[in-house]
């Protein structure tokens, strides 16, 4: 046993687009309350993250790539650092759109597309690669904020994501230093 696993709470989050409020009418935005606050945030682990593309295979009007990222944006917890073309970007996580793993050479049947992330390491250390450290402290974690963004880094419009799911590892501290 970790003797981080000793002093830390860890609860999963589990994001769906279905049970989320979006921002607009427009763009793949949205807000994700959580049913109680989590207090005193030291890490977030990303366990998975999926999204399910419509099937015009276009995204903001340019034809999907094999390979292109469909970034995710979180709450401005940026552990991804991303050169996309002139600018540097910053962002909690990218799915990649990987066709030819997918359907293999062949053209695209006109279908939703599925693609998604998944880590299979159960502890949780700072030097986690899938995990952001928090600091300072979360103090209380109420809502995540998530936009999604293309190749480009241009907010996705909403039509044409049919979902996006993505589950998460809170970790806090046991010993709740905003409560004493």
């Amino acid at each position: 046993m970790n003797q981080n696993d000793v002093l830390l709470d860890k609860r999963i989050v589990y994001i769906n687009s279905s049970n989320a409020t979006f921002i607009g009418t427009t763009n793949f935005e949205f807000f994700y309350d959580l049913l109680e606050p989590i207090r005193d945030v030291v890490y977030v682990k990303i366990m998975k993250a999926e999204v399910i593309v419509n099937p015009a295979q276009q995204l903001n009007g340019r034809s999907i790539e094999d390979c292109d990222p469909i970034f995710i944006d979180l709450k401005n917890y940026n552990r991804l650092f991303v050169n996309v073309g002139e600018q540097n970007i910053k962002c909690f996580e990218y799915i990649p759109l990987n066709i030819t793993g997918r359907y293999g050479y062949n053209s695209v049947p006109n279908k939703f597309l599925p693609f998604s992330t998944e880590y299979t390491t159960t502890g949780c250390t700072a030097n986690d690669t899938n995990t952001f450290v928090v600091n300072p402290i979360d103090a209380t974690l109420k809502r995540f904020d998530v936009q999604l963004y293309d190749k480009n880094y241009v907010v996705i419009p909403k039509n044409s994501i049919k979902s996006f799911t993505m589950v998460l590892c809170i970790y806090s501290q046991k010993k709740k230093m905003s409560m004493t």
